[in-house]
């Protein structure tokens, strides 16, 4: 009788043990894929020279005014983006000259889109006494602005932007005709982050000062594709008093995908 319960409990324990073990997992994969956040580079100045765009002290792209890079791979995270030269420094007692960097801190969402708009002129004047670290001229950063391209597969989707120092309030229409919310008096370095919805279609796209059927500024025809997101930006340079055209307006257009 001892003997046959020797037998069961060595049976019991074995079964104890072998509940106990580890499962069996498979061997983990680690991914060879990263997922980087897609920036979109614009100088949109209208008298600054060819602008040194860097993150966190790497250069990515170099860009005249009016060019656009295209979307570049930035890895995830809080990112540095520096402009080199792009403000007033100080040189020499009572001297400035724009050699001090542009520089914004922004945190940014892996396998996200960002535009980021260099605007102003470098000739904007500083602001004197206690004022000037904060305002210290030159050219300043519109962005990250984060890009929805999730746009409905049946329409269109634009924005607009007035990018043009020392222009009034404009107006932007297809032609005189409105185009929603997006056709409302719109002031400098002033828009919308999001794509407002509209018909693919070509379009005559006007700006306009005063209201939607006043004075002509600039003008350009576009075809909006189904599924396709863009962003229109007024440049150009006016000089107050007297609002002197120094550079003319243009209408620019950013297809982003």
């Amino acid at each position: 009788m001892k003997y046959y319960k020797s037998i069961i409990l060595i049976i019991v324990i074995g079964l104890a043990a072998q509940g106990c073990s580890d499962p069996s997992y498979p061997n983990p994969q680690v991914s060879s894929v990263t997922r980087y956040a897609k920036v979109l580079f614009v100088n949109a100045s209208p008298d600054a020279q060819s602008l040194v765009y860097q993150v966190n002290n790497a250069q990515v792209v170099t860009l005249n005014p009016q060019v656009v890079s295209g979307y570049l791979n930035v890895n995830p995270g809080s990112e540095q983006i520096r402009i080199k030269n792009a403000v007033f420094g100080v040189v020499g007692s009572d001297t400035l000259a724009l050699k001090a960097d542009l520089v914004t801190q922004s945190t940014l969402t892996g396998s996200a889109s960002y535009t980021v708009f260099v605007v102003d002129s470098v000739n904007r004047p500083f602001t004197k006494g206690s004022g000037f670290t904060s305002k210290p001229g030159g050219l300043t950063f519109i962005g990250p602005l984060s890009d929805n391209l999730a746009i409905q597969a049946s329409k269109s989707g634009i924005r607009f932007y007035n990018l043009a120092p020392g222009s009034p309030t404009v107006y932007l229409s297809n032609a005189g005709a409105s185009l929603g919310s997006i056709s409302n008096s719109t002031a400098y370095r002033a828009g919308s982050s999001s794509f407002s919805s509209v018909a693919p279609n070509t379009y005559t796209l006007q700006v306009t000062s005063g209201s939607i059927s006043g004075t002509l500024l600039a003008s350009t025809t576009v075809t909006l594709s189904p599924g396709k997101a863009y962003s229109v930006f007024l440049t150009g340079k006016i000089v107050n008093p007297g609002a002197i055209v120094k550079v003319a307006y243009a209408l620019n257009v950013i297809q982003h995908n």
